[in-house]
């Protein structure tokens, strides 16, 4: 295949939708987030509309999903998404250390300090100053799954098992009924449904690849995605805790608002836009730096701002993301620290 078609062949409405979605993640979630609990309304809506972000890149992942030996493909996700893990892990570790370097020195223990962050991440699989790389480890972990399972189990038998195995997930650690298994951790913990949810969607991306187009399907994902606004209800996917109404009408809400935006933008939007397909492309870079960027910001904007005027730390932060991630962006363009990124 030459060159020219396979740049024919690109689904640029996939680029596009990401770079709404990545935006959106960055700015009008974690940094709005950020600025405290006021709110404006114009937020929240942009939230709930697009509350389906975390499904779609699942989704998405397994719409992308190419038959290769389960080998080929750990080796390949290694690179991709293991790699940049355990390299923003890392960085996590030195900015927890640095952050309490500045604010306790005489308090600093080296090895109480090292048990602390073992400790965090074995019951969260992140450290929080580079919490965002929860996503990297649960998409590794739907590759590999449903890569193994797929040529046995139908797909939407796989979704079907793994959404509701994330949801007993959720009631047993919301109702008590878990085992500890030592002092730092109970079974199962929250991030396995995580993992569950995210590999139920991945495999429903891979089976609905083609088939989500169809009027019929559409018109009822487009009801249920109306739906959300009368009867809300939504998932904090890392954390595979809901809000509102029910867990599984957030999962059904999270998987018709990826068919819905999937079909709007293949016949709207399925070509190049100069900045936003770029954005789409190099996704990965702003979502990986953002995070560590973002929270240094606010722990430095805390120390010296102590206002609490919503707007105000919102344009601040904002400027601060934007110009980190410019940089990041020329940075990360060097070939030799694509790997950084999964590059």
């Amino acid at each position: 295949m030459s060159k020219l078609q396979q740049v024919k062949q690109r689904a640029y409405y996939l680029d596009n939708i990401c770079c709404i979605l990545i935006i959106h993640l960055i700015y009008t979630g974690h940094i709005a987030d950020s600025c405290g609990n006021d709110e404006p309304r114009v937020i929240s809506w942009v939230c709930q509309t697009l509350s389906f972000v975390m499904s779609w890149f699942f989704f998405k992942g397994g719409m992308m999903h190419k038959e290769t030996s389960t080998r080929k493909l750990i080796e390949k996700s290694t690179q991709r998404l293991l790699v940049p893990f355990v390299i923003f892990l890392f960085l996590g570790l030195l900015l927890d250390g640095a952050v309490l370097l500045v604010d306790n020195p005489e308090r600093l223990n080296a090895f109480q300090f090292l048990r602390n962050e073992f400790d965090t991440f074995v019951t969260t699989t992140i450290l929080w100053p580079t919490a965002a790389i929860w996503f990297l480890l649960a998409l590794f972990v739907a590759r590999i799954g449903f890569n193994a399972l797929f040529h046995r189990i139908h797909p939407l038998l796989i979704s079907l098992f793994f959404s509701c195995t994330a949801y007993l997930i959720y009631l047993s650690i919301e109702y008590g009924w878990t085992v500890d298994v030592c002092s730092i951790l109970s079974l199962p913990p929250f991030y396995l449904g995580t993992m569950c949810h995210g590999l139920s969607l991945y495999s429903l991306g891979y089976y609905l690849k083609e088939k989500q187009f169809s009027t019929p399907l559409f018109v009822v994902s487009l009801l249920l995605f109306i739906l959300k606004f009368l009867i809300p209800a939504s998932i904090d996917f890392r954390a595979n805790e809901p809000s509102g109404a029910n867990y599984m009408l957030a999962v059904l809400y999270g998987m018709s608002g990826c068919i819905v935006i999937n079909n709007i933008f293949r016949k709207y939007l399925n070509f190049k836009i100069p900045c936003a397909s770029y954005i789409g492309v190099n996704s990965m870079t702003y979502y990986l730096v953002h995070f560590p960027v973002l929270v240094v910001s606010r722990t430095m904007l805390g120390k010296t701002y102590h206002g609490d005027d919503f707007w105000l730390r919102f344009v601040i932060l904002s400027v601060v993301v934007t110009i980190s991630l410019v940089i990041a962006d020329c940075l990360f363009r060097n070939q030799k620290l694509r790997f950084m990124i999964g590059g």
